[in-house]
C-alpha cells in the first residue's frame, strides 16, 4: 500500500507552506462550523479543501510553485511590517515618528517637546514638528 501510494505521488506537487497555511484556514472554519453550524461555512469549508488537495495532487509543478512563491512574499512583507510596528512602539517614549510629505519615508526624531525644524536626509525637504508631551 505504501509503495503504490508513493508511485501515485509521483510527479505531483506534495505540500508546502501554502498547503499548509490553507489547512490552517480548513481547520479553523471547521470549528467556526461547530460553534455556529452555518451551510456557508460549510461551503467555505468544502472550497477550501477542495483548493488544498487540488493543489497537493496538481502535476503542474512550476505554477504551484509560483503560487507558494507569491504567498511566502506576502507572508515576509506581513512580518516585516509587524516587526516595523513592533519597533516603532517600543521606541516611541524616546522618539517620534513623522512621514516625510516629500518621499513618504517615515523619519525618527528625538521627542524633545516643542517645534523643530528638521530636513529629510532622502529628499532634503524641510519639516516643521511640533512635539508634545506624551
Amino acid at each position: 500500500m505504501k509503495d503504490k501510494l508513493i508511485r501515485f505521488m509521483e510527479g505531483r506537487y506534495g505540500m508546502d507552506q501554502l498547503f499548509c497555511a490553507m489547512s490552517g484556514v480548513f481547520l479553523l472554519l471547521v470549528f467556526l462550523n461547530l460553534t455556529f453550524q452555518s451551510w456557508i461555512l460549510f461551503i467555505a469549508e468544502l472550497l477550501v479543501l477542495g483548493e488544498t488537495l487540488f493543489r497537493m495532487l496538481s502535476k503542474n509543478l512550476d505554477r504551484r510553485r509560483r503560487e507558494n512563491e507569491l504567498f511566502m512574499s506576502k507572508v515576509e512583507k506581513f512580518k516585516a511590517l509587524s516587526a516595523r510596528n513592533k519597533m516603532i512602539k517600543e521606541q516611541s517614549e524616546t522618539f517620534y515618528f513623522k512621514k516625510c510629505p516629500g518621499c513618504k519615508k517615515t523619519l525618527r526624531l528625538p521627542r524633545v517637546e516643542g517645534k523643530h525644524n528638521t530636513v529629510c536626509p532622502n529628499c532634503g525637504k524641510t519639516i516643521t514638528v511640533n512635539i508634545k508631551k506624551g
